[in-house]
């Protein structure tokens, strides 16, 4: 996409700067946290510091700190690549390691008990929102499988929570998209705990799937726009100066 800005060619998406920001998922969780905008707590580990130090040493401080349950997931991946849920301590360190072969640095963050869902985001001078997905993948958990497999994954659209919950979880998304400088297409992963109602931010997409499992043609498709119609508006969003 630099090169592109550089050679004054027209792409799709938000921009450079937004790319990079969200693509590291520790930066921008640290923006959320400057921001004031909820996410789960979390530690991440470079490749170094978890040769060097050891799990002996690191593992017992973090399990301590943030507690089991807890997401092991590669800090600069997409699709859900490499991630896995730790029920037990037994078996931190593998999932640390499979992490990362996707990505130099990982995150070990809070399991967080709650209702998944995606928050659409598009437009230019006016960005909107389309109806929320609500996500309840079969295995209970969202991973590459559940994300690209046929019937893996049960969709509701719009989303199962009230008016007051759908008011937080849009004022989140739109936090999260304001806080990465982002504009024309984004879309806001965050859990709805359960118990607290806490809209928690996990991350923010910048180029989201435009396949038939994708999240962004399903809302698109609820709020009566169809694929033609959103590519359309995709691209004529790009070619305006």
């Amino acid at each position: 996409q630099e090169i592109l800005e550089v050679l004054n060619i027209p792409y799709t998406g938000p921009g450079v700067y937004p790319n990079i920001l969200s693509f590291d998922k520790i930066i921008s969780k640290q923006i959320f946290i400057n921001k004031g905008i909820p996410t789960p707590p979390f530690y991440f580990l470079n490749t170094s510091s978890f040769r060097e130090l050891g799990s002996s040493k690191l593992l017992p401080f973090i399990i301590e700190k943030i507690g089991l349950p807890l997401i092991v997931k590669p800090a600069a991946q997409g699709s859900a690549l490499g991630i896995k849920v730790v029920n037990n301590k037994e078996n931190l360190t593998e999932a640390i390691i499979y992490a990362l072969s996707y990505s130099k640095k990982v995150i070990l963050e809070k399991f967080i008990d709650g209702i998944e869902l995606a928050v659409s985001i598009i437009g230019k001078e006016k960005p909107r929102t389309l109806p929320i997905v609500e996500i309840v993948p079969k295995k209970n958990f969202f991973d590459f499988e559940s994300r690209t497999g046929i019937g893996e994954t049960d969709y509701f659209i719009p989303a199962r929570i009230s008016p007051d919950e759908e008011k937080k979880v849009k004022e989140a998304a739109f936090a999260v998209n304001d806080s990465l400088k982002c504009s024309k297409l984004s879309r806001v992963d965050i859990i709805l705990d359960r118990k607290e109602k806490v809209p928690y931010v996990l991350e923010l997409n910048t180029s989201p799937g435009m396949t038939d499992t994708s999240l962004l043609p399903m809302a698109a498709e609820q709020a009566g726009i169809s694929f033609e119609e959103l590519v359309d508006e995709i691209i004529g969003m790009s070619l305006e100066k």
